[in-house]
């Protein structure tokens, strides 16, 4: 029930699926998109403080 309600609150905060999906633990499904995005641990916790 959290990580659900941890989604929902990021969606609605307007965060991108590439930046939620790692953020919930998740790897991206799409190939293409996995091999050029590489998710940063400090980016994702500076663009989750801003939201």
């Amino acid at each position: 029930m959290m990580r659900k309600f941890f989604n929902t609150q990021l969606i609605n905060a307007g965060m991108p699926w590439e930046i939620r999906e790692p953020m919930m633990g998740h790897k991206l499904k799409d190939r293409v998109r996995e091999a050029y995005f590489l998710a940063d641990p400090e980016e994702l916790k500076k663009v989750y403080l801003i939201i």
